[in-house]
């Protein structure tokens, strides 16, 4: 007769080697890893060996706890670590000169820095960090580097060998010449490959980014900074609130993914306008490879801008491109024009998303509707695309914050005539009007489309 096993489910995980055993508890938060040391006495020393540290003030105070119990937990972690090395380590707390100040914020990085961290966050507030390590700056094994609101002292040598990965927010360098130059560079990070930078204060009025080594940059501006970017080995670019970016051809060329959000600039006048418009055009024309392109209605403002000039200034045909979004004003004929054009650059597009933008963007129709953008007259009551324009590829389109405003019916109407293989349209209303009025015309408007395009799948939210 077998005897039966009095443990059915034998705790296998306890008796891993410690280092499996560590590398798992290293993906839980904080908190919780600390806590399987009351587990057994196999786990009562496990959290010594983690190589994931992961510290949030905001986190660990919110369950009443104080500054001070904060400091001393990072503390006891930080004495009580077998010296093996850190993978990644992550601080983010708010400065004082009572509970955490800088020099015990530069105990803890030099820590990190000795346990040869690959990644290493720094997420401070109200306050500055003096007199950080020298090894900080030349790092040799960090891989990744996170800096947000870090007020620290830049020296005049930086040096990342193999820093592959650099997101810099909030930062302010305008005390330390030539810093923001340097950083960026293949002298400083031969190897970066991925840039963020966002809301920083660069103390230059333009900024040059020639990376050989990057694959991805996203530029958050909104300080009218000038940008020049000439990276051969660009992938992805994203440029939020930013002017328009000079770009070089060879850069364009390599882009497989672009997204731009535009601010327009203070001035007017005659060159800006042209200027604007010369820009924009010139990245469209040089994004040959480009397949997912976002661009937004203040991009759609500046080629609606051009005048005379916008049916010659846009690519001739752009094979690559798959996916675009983009954003049109609220009652602008003109963005709908400008769009019925562009889409004629695009005959292998499979999907479409189109963003409805209004209120905080009204003082564009005012400027749009002087402009009377008289090269356009001709384009201005496009039916159907010529022979070979027609957008036999698209198959999903979408129209999010939707009204039913004449321009947008217009453009609607227009998409499903033009697009002779549409299978679903999705359109996601601004407002949710429930009046018997309103689901009256929305009931109209449904069955005019399905009447234009009974093939396709059409569907309001």
């Amino acid at each position: 007769m077998k005897k039966c096993c009095s443990n059915q489910n034998p705790d296998r995980i306890s008796y891993l080697p410690d280092p499996v055993r560590s590398h798992i508890v290293s993906f839980l938060p904080m908190r919780d890893a600390i806590r399987t040391s009351i587990l057994s006495k196999q786990w009562r020393h496990i959290y010594y060996s983690l190589s994931r540290l992961e510290f949030d003030q905001y986190d660990f105070t919110k369950i009443k706890h104080k500054a001070a119990d904060f400091r001393d937990f990072v503390d006891r972690i930080v004495i009580c670590h077998d010296g093996s090395d850190i993978q990644k380590f992550s601080l983010k707390t708010r400065l004082d000169d009572e509970f955490i100040s800088s020099s015990r914020v530069r105990t803890w990085v030099s820590f990190a820095l000795q346990h040869n961290v690959q990644e290493l966050e720094m997420w401070m507030y109200y306050g500055k960090i003096t007199n950080l390590p020298f090894r900080f700056f030349t790092c040799m094994t960090l891989r990744v580097l996170s800096l947000v609101c870090v007020e620290i002292e830049w020296p005049t040598t930086v040096r990342f060998p193999v820093l592959k990965y650099l997101y810099v927010e909030g930062l302010s360098f305008v005390q330390y010449e030539n810093t923001i130059d340097k950083l960026f560079s293949s002298c400083t990070c031969p190897m970066l490959e991925d840039l963020v930078l966002r809301q920083c204060d660069l103390g230059v009025s333009t900024l040059s980014i020639c990376n050989p080594s990057l694959k991805y940059l996203q530029i958050f501006d909104g300080n009218q900074l000038n940008i020049n970017i000439s990276v051969s080995t660009l992938h992805k670019l994203e440029c939020i609130w930013c002017l328009p970016p000079n770009i070089s051809s060879e850069t364009l060329s390599s882009l497989s993914d672009a997204y731009f959000e535009l601010s327009d600039s203070d001035l007017r006048g005659t060159a800006v306008v042209a200027s604007q418009f010369n820009s924009v055009s010139k990245i469209l024309l040089g994004l040959h490879n480009v397949k997912t392109l976002e661009l937004d209605s203040t991009f759609i403002e500046f080629l609606s801008r051009g005048r005379d000039l916008l049916p010659a200034s846009l690519p001739l045909s752009c094979c690559s491109l798959k996916h675009l979004s983009l954003g049109l004003l609220f009652r602008s004929s003109i963005h709908i024009q400008v769009i019925k054009l562009l889409l004629r650059s695009y005959p292998h597009l499979q999907t479409l998303v189109i963003t409805v933008e209004r209120e905080e963007y009204d003082w564009h129709l005012e400027t749009s509707t002087s402009m009377n953008l008289t090269g356009m007259e001709d384009h201005s009551q496009l039916k159907k695309l010529a022979p070979g324009d027609t957008l036999d590829r698209l198959r999903m389109l979408e129209i999010r914050e939707f009204e039913g405003s004449d321009s947008e019916i217009e453009l609607v109407r227009y998409l499903l005539e033009n697009a002779n293989f549409l299978e679903k349209m999705n359109l996601s209303k601004a407002h949710n009007q429930q009046s018997a009025e309103s689901q009256m015309k929305e009931s109209e408007m449904m069955l005019a489309f399905a009447k234009v395009a009974p093939r396709v799948k059409i569907s309001l939210s």
